[in-house]
């Protein structure tokens, strides 16, 4: 819950509320991140944006490490081959992992989402994306 995010992270800059009333976003600048909660308090997606200082890995695939925070898609696209777009976010659902920015050269909204499974029911005009840039010739 909440509180125990707080505990462990420290007081966030600033609580951010979801427009639609679906529940609040915490962001703790220094470090890059974001915590989204439910309704009910509960933590409902994990934002990465690059420069924070964090390493990811997923399924032994190294994404981030602290230093270097390269495009993640190519090695998404190895665990998922088949995400859908929505919004400018490509949306991987069996990985429950949403990237923003990256696809379209973007750098402002640069960000690797954990979702938890929020993005899939709210998504209803997806698209499959223009992937070419990651195809290897």
């Amino acid at each position: 819950a909440r509180a125990e995010v707080v505990a462990r992270l420290g007081k966030p800059d600033g609580p951010r509320y979801d427009w639609d009333g679906s529940g609040a976003t915490d962001t703790w600048r220094e470090t890059r991140l974001h915590v989204g909660y439910d309704r009910e308090g509960d933590v409902a997606e994990v934002g990465f944006r690059p420069g924070g200082g964090v390493a990811l890995s997923l399924r032994g695939e190294r994404l981030w490490t602290a230093t270097e925070q390269p495009d993640p898609n190519p090695a998404l696209l190895r665990l998922e081959l088949a995400p859908y777009a929505w919004l400018g976010k490509l949306i991987f659902p069996s990985l429950d992992i949403v990237t923003a920015g990256f696809h379209l050269g973007d750098a402002s909204r640069y960000c690797l989402t954990v979702a938890n499974d929020r993005w899939n029911d709210a998504v209803t005009d997806a698209y499959t994306p223009d992937l070419s840039r990651y195809r290897r010739p």
